[in-house]
């Protein structure tokens, strides 16, 4: 049985040597023992219930034992490990379904029992911890095209994932979503052409799970792969903790793609979800709260701005809307976040068009007597003076 054997045996070993790092005087009571804690959990023993004191120096043979104090070494044996596990991981993860359940007298499902998102999730974050360090390149050199290859083979895995969620048959905070996206990032930081071209290739969709080329997102068949991962199903939902921790890396990951690829830089541009995430988790008080996906968010939205005048339109659109709606000036406390946008839209738009000063606007469009930019700067002033 696969799970049981990454589930006991290589993530007990990947266990054991990260609390043995974090805390090795309460975890272990000498170097002896920890190398032998080690070595028994590479052999599969049950860690809970293992007794250290009652462990003798032959339960493990000497030529069975390693140097594991070393982190590179460390990785270097756990990496080898976990990648010869990948395919069968996968392949678990593509097959796992829904339980449902049928209430007697009703013809139709009238609810479902969750997939398990905690499946693996250790799996891939051990995978990814064997990626970081100053060993990490050289840990994958014996095969050119390794973060290819794995990426391509887990993208139908990663989109069964993710329609789970958007399909309630997995919780939306799922953690092996998350820590699959973390891993993609890394495979994108390692080599990003490799990650790009495997996001870009069509046999991607080959699954036995999957029909034909596209796949059905929110009622619309989805055959393009840029636009299926611009749109990855993200909640706002009471979700503050989850999204901090995971679902800023998938922001992180878009931008690096961007900066790397012409057409996602595009599709970041002009998609309507990276304005829903700048609009949820960074311009909206009630719910965005400082911290890893706020900055990112800010600060990508920011460096997009200065650079291209469609997007900066565009944001200035969102920031002080003409349909009637309230600006995001016009909240109970002032916005830091709107106020940063603003004046990034207003210098950028002013450097760009030093020469045609009549091709300003947003600046003249906050001017004008319509939009009454004045008087919501001045609101704004007003409450800052009262917090003061």
């Amino acid at each position: 049985n696969i799970a049981d054997s990454v589930k006991h045996k290589i993530l007990g070993l990947v266990k054991s040597l990260l609390m043995i790092k974090k805390s090795p005087l309460s975890f272990a009571k000498s170097e002896s023992n920890s190398t032998k804690m080690i070595s028994l959990a590479y052999f599969g023993y049950n860690l809970q219930d293992l007794d250290f004191s009652q462990v003798d120096d032959n339960s493990v043979s000497q030529n069975d034992w390693c140097d594991y104090m070393n982190e590179e070494t460390v990785k270097d044996k756990i990496f080898s490990a976990l990648k010869n596990l990948y395919m069968n991981v996968v392949d678990v993860i593509i097959s796992q379904r829904s339980e449902y359940f049928i209430v007697q007298g009703h013809n139709s499902i009238l609810n479902s029992q969750l997939i398990d998102s905690s499946t693996f999730f250790e799996y891939f974050a051990a995978v990814r911890q064997c990626l970081s360090g100053p060993g990490a390149e050289k840990r994958i050199q014996c095969d050119k095209h390794w973060i290819f290859d794995v990426t391509k083979y887990i993208l139908p895995a990663f989109w069964e994932i993710d329609n789970g969620g958007r399909n309630q048959h997995r919780s939306p905070a799922d953690i092996l979503k998350g820590e699959i996206i973390m891993f993609f990032e890394r495979l994108a930081q390692l080599n990003s052409n490799q990650f790009l071209h495997a996001v870009l290739d069509g046999s991607m969709y080959s699954s036995s799970s999957l029909s034909g080329q596209s796949m059905n997102i929110a009622g619309k068949n989805i055959s393009d792969p840029i636009t299926k991962m611009m749109e990855v199903f993200v909640t706002s939902n009471n979700n503050f903790d989850y999204n901090n921790t995971y679902m800023a890396h998938f922001y992180s990951l878009l931008a690096l793609l961007a900066e790397k690829n012409n057409n996602f830089s595009n599709s970041v541009l002009n998609h309507e979800n990276w304005k829903w995430a700048l609009r949820a988790f960074v311009l909206n008080q009630n719910v965005a709260k400082p911290g890893r996906l706020y900055n990112v968010i800010l600060l990508n939205t920011l460096k997009y701005v200065e650079d291209n005048e469609k997007f900066r339109n565009s944001i200035f659109k969102t920031l002080i809307p003409n349909d009637g709606k309230d600006s995001f000036l016009e909240q109970s406390s002032p916005n830091s976040a709107a106020l940063k946008l603003l004046n990034s839209i207003f210098d950028s738009e002013v450097l760009h068009n030093e020469t045609q000063p009549n091709n300003l606007f947003c600046v003249s469009t906050f001017l004008s007597g319509e939009c009454g930019g004045m008087s919501k700067i001045s609101a704004v002033t007003k409450k800052v003076l009262l917090i003061f």
